[in-house]
């Protein structure tokens, strides 16, 4: 199922283009790896994907009722607080599901429309990780290096634990796509290892930036690079892709290479 489309999305920085013309589709169940180099726009891209920003041309559409999320800035409130605040969609689903529950019990209710609607907030919160939601959340927290109940302020975490929160308060939320920005950034090794587990395992759709490669090789299932303005996309792991681009530029070197043949031998003849 398509979840995610960027149509023709063209971004200007100073009255530059950014980058132009960028389409591709995310699908249930893909992980896009966003590649390029510092200033190739990979955080306007996902910026601009997430609704945080609108593009100069092109559009970018959402599947009906899909929800995007994209890594929380963190600035007040407790860490405990925070967390809690990442279990509100499935806590809004669990309100939803005791109200079709307390239309089941009145007299006189649409028996076919409330089972309908039960089955189908039922089939949501299940999606959505309702029963686990709190197992999780811990679980995730202290994966991360926090606990559940940790009363720290948000303001006064360090720059790196802010990352860290923020990377696992977006796990916990679960949208039908996630979009990451460097999660392995401030993470030790064992975290990083922890972390490809956990998105190879991810139900939704995924697309995240990183110049981790080990982390790219682990999780991709696809590769979109970002280079000169313009966007590629390549099936496969990072290796893959890396494989793939030696290739192009072999390619492109070798028609260089017979094109200055070419002006060699007219340039020549037409001396002769």
């Amino acid at each position: 199922m398509d979840l995610l489309t960027a149509d023709n999305v063209t971004y200007r920085l100073g009255g530059h283009d950014l980058f132009s013309r960028v389409s591709f589709t995310l699908r249930g169940g893909e992980r896009l790896g966003l590649v390029g180099r510092n200033g190739a726009g990979k955080t306007t891209l996902l910026n601009l994907l997430a609704g945080s920003l609108s593009p100069d041309e092109g559009r970018v559409l959402k599947a009906p009722g899909v929800r995007v999320g994209l890594q929380p800035r963190l600035t007040r409130g407790t860490v405990a607080q925070a967390g809690r605040r990442a279990l509100a969609h499935v806590q809004s689903l669990e309100v939803a599901l005791r109200g079709v529950e307390r239309r089941l019990a009145a007299q006189g209710a649409d028996l076919d429309q409330t089972l309908e609607d039960y089955a189908r907030l039922t089939e949501r919160f299940e999606a959505a990780g309702g029963y686990e939601a709190e197992v999780k959340l811990e679980r995730t927290l202290t994966l991360f290096g926090f606990g559940p109940d940790d009363a720290r302020p948000v303001a006064t975490l360090s720059g790196g634990e802010r990352a860290r929160l923020s990377l696992a308060l977006a796990l916990v939320d679960q949208p039908d796509v996630l979009l990451l920005d460097e999660p392995s950034s401030h993470l030790d090794l064992s975290t990083r290892r922890a972390l490809a587990d956990a998105l190879k395992a991810y139900s939704g759709a995924l697309l995240f930036a990183s110049h981790d490669r080990a982390l790219l090789d682990a999780v991709c299932t696809h590769v979109g690079h970002l280079e000169a303005g313009q966007f590629t996309r390549y099936k496969g792991s990072y290796s893959s892709f890396k494989q793939a681009q030696g290739l192009a530029v072999r390619s492109a070197q070798k028609r260089a290479k017979a094109r200055q043949k070419e002006v060699a031998a007219l340039t020549t003849s037409a001396a002769r």
